[in-house]
Order: structure tokens, then C-alpha cells, then sequence
């Protein structure tokens, strides 16, 4: 078994799943999303761990916004949007 964290996206998707199921082989497994924590077989860490340290992030990360704004193809095949976070105000 192996554990991941994913978060779906709130937003129209009918665009990215037109290119996923032209493209990818797994379409309709898992769906749009962002990936948070690639898959790690539960043979190396317990889910109460996996659970505890998602819970500790989240509560000290701020929140952001996540603009995608291209395509890349990986080196083992896989379709990736890039993002690409808002650039924040500098003080002078």
C-alpha cells in the first residue's frame, strides 16, 4: 500500500480532462489535481506519521494562490502543468 495527498482542484476542469484522456493512459483514475505528497509505500512509514506531519504543514503554511501556466512532459512520460505563483510586492 502506498499513501499520497492530493488536492482537487476547485475550478472548471473540462479542458484539462479533454487533454488527459487524449494523452493519458491512466485517465479517469485519480482525476485533475495537485499532487502534495508523492506516493511513499506504507513498508517505510506508518499512516498515523504520514497524518500527523500533513496536519503540521498545513497549520504553518500560509495559504497561496497557484496560477498553471504550461505544459511539461516529464522524463518518464508523465503530462505536468507547471504553476506558477503570483509575484507578491516588494517594499521599498
Amino acid at each position: 500500500m502506498y499513501y499520497a495527498v492530493i488536492q482537487r482542484p476547485e475550478i472548471d476542469t473540462t479542458d484539462i480532462l479533454k487533454i488527459s484522456k487524449k494523452y493519458d493512459p491512466t485517465f479517469g483514475v485519480v482525476g485533475p489535481h495537485i499532487t502534495l505528497l508523492f506516493p511513499v509505500s506504507s513498508k517505510s512509514i506508518n499512516e498515523d506519521t504520514v497524518e500527523k506531519h500533513v496536519k503540521k504543514v498545513a497549520q504553518e503554511t500560509s495559504s497561496f494562490r497557484v496560477h498553471m501556466v504550461d505544459l511539461e512532459l516529464a522524463w518518464d512520460q508523465w503530462l505536468f502543468l507547471t504553476p506558477k505563483t503570483p509575484l507578491r510586492s516588494r517594499a521599498p
